[in-house]
């Protein structure tokens, strides 16, 4: 995912207060737990009809909620 798409969750929905709330470019290291939360944080978040790197908002929202909800936790480098 672009970095921009990335940024964007994290400075403008909750998905910023669970993983980054000191919003750095450090790495991040997220539980399962966490990412089921942010999978029902994307499921409800208002997204502006220009997000997406070109796939579409709602593509691009299903694309994260199934990588949230199946990825028992990810890693940012």
């Amino acid at each position: 995912v672009s970095n921009g798409t990335w940024f964007w969750l994290l400075g403008n929905t909750d998905i910023g207060k669970v993983v980054n709330p000191k919003k750095t470019n450090d790495p991040l290291r997220v539980s399962g737990n966490t990412a089921l939360q942010c999978a029902e944080i994307m499921k409800t978040v208002t997204l502006p009809e220009t997000w997406g790197s070109g796939v579409g908002t709602e593509q691009m929202r299903k694309f994260f909620i199934e990588f949230f909800e199946k990825c028992e936790g990810f890693t940012t480098s």
